[in-house]
């Protein structure tokens, strides 16, 4: 679990470095590059969480991502 872990944190800072590094738009600037990367960090968040409760076999966080 600690590898899997590290390879989210890792996946993370990957995009938000790709976000900040990105040439920024006309009318948005760089804005919209780190509201995608948002969006893509918050998914596979609950991603993590859900394949850690899977695992754990925790019913409380299966529930808490289910609500």
């Amino acid at each position: 679990m600690k590898i899997f872990t590290i390879i989210v944190l890792v996946l993370i800072t990957a995009m938000l470095v790709l976000a900040g590094l990105s040439k920024a738009e006309l009318g948005y600037g760089k804005l919209g590059a780190f509201s995608s990367a948002a969006t893509y960090f918050s998914l596979l968040v609950l991603v993590y969480f859900a394949t850690y409760g899977y695992l754990r076999k925790d019913k409380y966080i299966l529930g808490a991502i289910m609500y």
